[in-house]
Formats: C-alpha cells, sequence, structure tokens
C-alpha cells in the first residue's frame, strides 16, 4: 500500500497549508472590510457560523472545506482562485448599483489608498474597466463587468460616474490596459504583478471621460475618439505628454512588498504611513 506525502518533508506540507490558510483568512477579512460587513452579516450570508469565520479570518484553522469556500465565493460575490491563491478578481459586483456602491465605499473610506484602473478586452462587450484599489489594510479589486466601456463608449455609464466620484479626491490613479492574451489570462494572474506596469497621472480620468463622452469636449481629436473603436482590438492611448511611465518609487516598493508571502500586515501599514501617504 502507498503511503500518502512518501518521500515529501511533512513540515514542508504543514507550511503549505498554513500559507494558503493564512491567504484565505487574510483575503477573506479584506474582502468583508471592503463590502463593508460584519462578521454576523457574512455569516446571515453564508451561513456558516461567525464563531467560525473568526476562526477563519484568524487563520486558527487548519482547513476550510469546499463547501465552505463555495458558499463564501457565491453569497460574497468573490472565486475561488482570488480567495484562495490571490489570482483574478476579488469582486464581482452583481449589479451596477453594487458597483457604485463597492467603487464609493473604497474611495471615500480608504482616502489613504492608491487607484488604479485596469482596461481589458471584454469578449464580445468590448472594453472593461477592472479597479485595484491599494490600501494599507491590503489591496482589494473589483473586475468590469458593470463597468464596462462598450462599443464607443456606449456601454453602461457606470464607468463615467466612478471616474467622476474618484475624480473629487486627492488618491493617486494609475492606469494600464492588457492586451487580449493578458485580458484573457487575469483569472490566473496576481493583479499586483500586473499593475506594476501602471502609468500614474492626474490627467488619466480626465483622458477616459473625453473618450467616453466625446461631444461633450470640443478639444476631442479622432484618436480619442477611436478609443473604443472594435471590442476586439486592444485599445491604446499615444499622447506621450499625458502618460508618464511609473516612477514613483514608493509604489513600486509596495507592490513588491504586498507580493511576498511573508509580509506582515502590520509591517505593510507602518510602511504606507512613511512612505506612500506623505504624497
Amino acid at each position: 500500500m502507498s503511503v500518502p506525502w512518501r518521500g515529501t518533508d511533512v513540515k514542508e506540507i504543514l507550511r503549505i497549508a498554513w500559507i494558503n490558510m493564512s491567504i484565505i483568512g487574510n483575503n477573506l477579512l479584506i474582502l468583508r472590510e471592503a463590502l463593508g460587513l460584519i462578521q454576523s452579516e457574512v455569516s446571515d450570508k453564508t451561513g456558516i457560523s461567525r464563531e467560525y469565520i473568526s476562526k477563519i479570518e484568524l487563520g486558527s484553522r487548519s482547513s476550510v472545506s469546499q463547501t465552505l469556500i463555495k458558499s463564501l465565493c457565491d453569497n460574497l460575490k468573490t472565486t475561488e482562485e482570488w480567495l484562495t491563491k490571490n489570482e483574478g478578481w476579488a469582486y464581482s459586483p452583481p449589479s451596477r448599483s453594487a458597483a457604485l456602491e463597492f467603487i464609493s465605499r473604497q474611495v471615500n473610506k480608504f482616502q489613504q489608498s492608491v487607484i488604479i484602473i485596469v482596461t481589458y478586452i471584454d469578449g464580445a462587450f468590448g472594453s472593461a474597466n477592472g479597479f485595484v484599489f491599494i490600501r494599507p489594510s491590503g489591496s482589494i479589486s473589483m473586475e468590469g463587468s458593470e463597468t464596462r466601456s462598450g462599443y464607443w463608449g456606449k456601454g453602461p455609464m457606470v464607468y463615467e460616474d466612478a471616474l467622476n466620484m474618484i475624480k473629487t479626491t486627492n488618491v493617486k490613479v494609475g492606469h494600464i490596459e492588457l492586451d487580449k492574451k493578458e485580458s484573457e489570462n487575469l483569472i490566473h494572474t496576481d493583479l499586483l504583478n500586473v499593475v506594476k506596469r501602471a502609468k500614474y497621472n492626474k490627467k488619466i480620468i480626465d483622458k477616459e471621460l473625453k473618450a467616453l463622452n466625446p461631444s461633450k469636449y470640443s478639444e476631442m481629436d479622432a484618436a480619442v475618439f477611436n478609443k473604443y473603436p472594435d471590442p476586439h482590438v486592444t485599445r491604446s492611448i499615444t499622447d506621450a505628454d499625458t502618460q508618464i511611465t511609473l516612477s514613483n518609487d514608493e509604489i513600486k516598493q509596495l507592490l513588491e512588498k504586498m507580493t511576498e508571502s511573508k509580509t506582515d500586515i502590520q509591517d505593510l501599514m507602518r510602511y504606507m504611513d512613511k512612505k506612500l501617504i506623505k504624497h
């Protein structure tokens, strides 16, 4: 009879299991706070006891059953890939109002953050615009199904509302556009690695708004109007004067820290306080 894990260091197996549970617990806590829920509300939504949810968040459970993971994903609108491996989007809003509510909460409650817009190819519906919020308590992301731009910007205007909402704040805003292959691989990608290539400039939001509503901007030219010409072709912005390559070392270092599995969240918060918030 074969022996499970023969030839494998049991300590290593336990270490990997602990890391996985640590990821699940930390991600559940981050998502719960991003949704503005307390543990008892998560319990009501999922049918999982508040005590058990607390144990998961604290990392004091040795494992979580597939049934419980499915319940968390279905009821909190997340995915198993993100919850267990930090891959793909953390939150998929079920409606336009849910998308705006989520963005509003991140913008208004977590002013000490960096917002990165991720524009990607979204099948036959054209370009979608997801958001990554990098905060002292950890990053959270929202996929763009309800903030898609559609054809020539004629899709749902939730994206426009979100941009105007962000425009009223002083948070640092970045933007990155993904090609078709990158878009298809998003669900298996750690978004923190993707957004390291983002470009930061306060004119980004105005440029996106112009592309969505060309008739409102007399100075808008044909290049901007054609920003959403075809849902299967990657968009590109060529104005060098309004797109500046990321040179903020603090943000780069922050992203590096957040992708290290051993980063202590308290250390990360102290890092944010010293390096990022002062800007």
